[in-house]
């Protein structure tokens, strides 16, 4: 049987590899798996990266948004500080957003 983290492991290696919409796909499927724990904050700031890599901003944003939520909510104050650093670089970079 195929786990989240597994799933989070083939996601990653498809951000790595460049494949975006694939890791897209695959972070999503482990949001559908585990809606909701550390995994699931993991997932969302991974899709956010691939978001960025493919434009989608906007999009990441909200993702960025989530999982600095979820990242505070469980006490991982690091992802928690990256994730809001993320949120601010995109802005900066495009104030419109």
């Amino acid at each position: 049987m195929t786990t989240p983290n597994d799933v989070l492991d083939q996601a990653n290696a498809r951000l790595s590899g460049g494949d975006y919409w694939g890791a897209i796909e695959l972070f999503t499927e482990v949001l559908r798996m585990r809606p909701q724990g550390g995994s699931h904050a993991v997932a969302l700031n991974g899709r956010a990266s691939a978001l960025v890599l493919i434009y989608k901003h906007r999009e990441a944003i909200a993702d960025l948004e989530r999982a600095a939520e979820l990242f505070l909510q469980y006490g991982e104050m690091g992802y928690y500080y990256k994730a809001k650093q993320s949120i601010q670089e995109i802005r900066a970079a495009m104030p419109w957003l």
